[in-house]
């Protein structure tokens, strides 16, 4: 299930590069209050995390 479907051609570089960075620290994140992140996906134009 993606809970979060981002569309890169509406991103400018500098915010392409925040949505990274979220992935990052998503990934390293366990808390039982905080979704787990299990896997993303990316294709040319859009991110499914």
């Amino acid at each position: 299930v993606a809970i979060k479907i981002i569309d890169k051609t509406q991103l400018d570089p500098t915010n392409l590069e925040k949505v990274y960075r979220e992935v990052e620290i998503m990934k390293q994140l366990e808390h039982p209050h905080i979704v787990k992140l299990y896997q993303v996906m990316e294709t040319k134009n859009m991110i499914y995390m």
